[in-house]
């Protein structure tokens, strides 16, 4: 199976902007912080804060995120007083997660004739925005919390022997 590339920032927008407006929170959600879908479809009332933390599903570890105001601003409007109550309920049953299938299917049409995306090539834009502000691989390893530096490096679309041979040469300096 070929796996969705690397997206950019136009890219991501013209997705946003096709989603319908559950859709386009969810991503950009996923865009900004680099949250797995999974956690962002767990998300209750009493989770919205900024900065936001919350506990990845997979380490199994508190991460917190700091949202922009607009995207702050939207979600606090969901809120209704209910803190046990999730953020983006189920189509059919309001108790349940909006189902990620769903919101596949929806980016999917959505991301038609504009590149091959999947809801993790969200993350991998944020991994990227890392990677370009800091230059370090190490940021982006840190920050999303991976165990190997090998994953990083697939996530940026990097080859890892030149991230190897760089980090050689900083260390003679």
């Amino acid at each position: 199976m070929k796996r969705p590339g690397t997206i950019v920032e136009p890219q991501a927008a013209a997705i946003a902007i096709s989603l319908p407006p559950q859709d386009a929170l969810i991503w950009r959600i996923a865009c900004e912080t680099g949250l797995r879908i999974g956690d962002i479809l767990r998300l209750r009332e009493r989770d919205i804060d900024n900065p936001m933390t919350v506990h990845e599903s997979k380490s199994k570890r508190a991460r917190t995120v700091t949202l922009s105001d607009g995207l702050y601003q939207r979600l606090t409007r969901l809120v209704q007083g209910d803190d046990d109550a999730l953020i983006f309920k189920g189509i059919h049953d309001p108790r349940k997660p909006y189902n990620r299938a769903t919101h596949y299917r929806r980016l999917q049409r959505a991301a038609k004739g504009i590149c091959r995306v999947s809801a993790h090539s969200a993350r991998k834009l944020y991994a990227q925005r890392i990677y370009r502000a800091t230059g370090r691989i190490q940021d982006v390893q840190e920050a999303l919390h991976h165990r190997y530096l090998t994953t990083t490096a697939t996530y940026l679309d990097i080859d890892l022997n030149d991230v190897l041979a760089n980090l050689a040469n900083i260390a003679i300096k």
